[in-house]
């Protein structure tokens, strides 16, 4: 990785999903990077372009099944 550290999001620029990387203190004092869906944000820390990337789930109280975990284990593979 070069220069300044990275934590991706998905979503452009200014989505809730940056909002709440601005709320954690292990993202202080990295630059935010937007990434257009959460495949080439996971993919950006793979390559290490990227030191972390925040991906939003939802409630387990609001869906049903383990459809959103099958997701995200499909895309960490």
């Amino acid at each position: 990785m070069r220069g300044e550290p990275r934590c991706a999001c998905p979503g452009p620029e200014g989505t809730f999903t940056e909002a709440a990387l601005r709320l954690l203190p292990e993202a202080a004092g990295s630059a935010h990077a937007p990434f257009p869906t959460v495949g080439p944000a996971l993919g950006a820390v793979r390559t290490g372009d990227c030191v972390g990337v925040v991906l939003l789930t939802p409630h387990p109280a609001l869906t049903t099944g383990n459809a959103g975990e099958k997701h995200l284990e499909h895309l960490v593979d």
